[in-house]
């Protein structure tokens, strides 16, 4: 099905005629060649030929056990492409399965699937991190899907800080997490195979970047071609988290509750210098309030049938580090550093 020149070898392009015919696509996606599916897929994904969906799952399914990088990699990477591009419902189940290869390109292809997807995300959402937790998130928050808050409260670290000076007036402020990019910067050779594309996370949106998932941390793709019978350096964008900040911002997008008591992600309170015994007190005061505010919250999220009665009653205690700043200028300072979390 692929065009030869006059050597006999075979190009790396398809005329028009042949990519928008949906007969001869079909046929290609059924060769057992390499080559030629990955042309196929590559036709259907530009071409919108959206009969080609069953055909191109079938490709995903059977390329993904192999190992080879020419043979089996490039044209499961062309096939979800092309499904990507086709917006194509593919089973949460060989999602799954494609998560462990391609996980962008499974979660940009999770956006369109349905609740049978949600046991799936629930399983991401309590074991990933960084960009793919916030996608997860993302997901499965305007669904309401139980199990989600279970999950947000479950790991719950808070910070505390006690800021110490003579008329106890000072505060003290934390910066915010940061997030890079990083890639391997290697382009290799795919002689035969078509343009193939590459799909990575990022946060924050520029000129090319697509929404995959909007929230309280917005999620976008992008896509990146390299040209037929090459393919690029691949590119991840990551971030840190999530921390009590990022759990607690998504546990109040999901309560609609006007009376909320949800803890804060940084607790601080200042308070003047008497004794060391008072600053121990103080310390211990403080962190029951903030245990007393986190069990009038998980309250609210049964009263809102977003935790279930047995859920909160397995739910841990927020791990509270309550740390001693001593910001006073006299020589005989309060015992500074992290009180253990009883």
């Amino acid at each position: 099905m692929l065009l030869d020149n006059a050597a006999g070898a075979q190009t790396t392009h398809l005329d028009i005629q042949t990519a928008l015919d949906p007969s001869t696509v079909l046929s290609l996606l059924g060769s057992r060649d390499p080559r030629e599916q990955a042309w196929g897929a590559w036709a259907a994904g530009e071409g919108r030929i959206y009969e080609a969906v069953p055909l191109l799952q079938q490709m995903v399914e059977a390329r993904l056990p192999g190992q080879d990088w020419l043979d089996d990699r490039i044209p499961l990477d062309v096939a979800l492409d092309a499904l990507i591009q086709l917006d194509a419902v593919v089973p949460s189940s060989l999602l799954a399965q494609v998560y462990q290869l391609r996980p962008a390109s499974a979660l940009i292809l999770l956006t369109k699937a349905g609740p049978d997807a949600d046991s799936f995300l629930l399983e991401l959402l309590g074991r990933e991190q960084g960009i793919k937790w916030f996608t997860v998130a993302n997901l499965l928050l305007p669904r309401r899907t139980p199990g989600i808050a279970y999950l947000l409260l479950r790991d719950l670290e808070i910070e505390a800080t006690i800021c110490v000076s003579e008329e106890g007036n000072r505060s003290w402020f934390r910066g915010s997490s940061q997030s890079h990019q990083i890639g391997d910067g290697m382009n290799r050779g795919a002689p035969g195979f078509p343009p193939l594309a590459h799909y990575y996370l990022t946060t924050g949106y520029q000129r090319g970047n697509v929404v995959a998932a909007g929230g309280p941390e917005p999620i976008y793709y992008r896509r990146q071609v390299a040209p037929a019978g090459g393919s690029s350096g691949w590119t991840e964008h990551e971030i840190g988290g999530p921390n009590a900040e990022d759990r607690l911002k998504y546990l109040a997008d999901l309560v609609v509750s006007e009376h909320q008591v949800c803890p804060e992600p940084w607790e601080s309170r200042a308070v003047a210098w008497r004794s060391q015994e008072a600053l121990k007190e103080e310390a211990e005061t403080f962190r029951q309030d903030i245990c007393w505010r986190h069990f009038a919250f998980i309250r609210i999220l049964v009263a809102e049938r977003l935790l279930t009665e047995e859920e909160a009653s397995s739910l841990p205690l927020p791990k509270i580090n309550v740390e001693i700043r001593d910001l006073r200028s006299s020589e005989q300072p309060a015992t500074p550093g992290t009180l253990p979390d009883d």
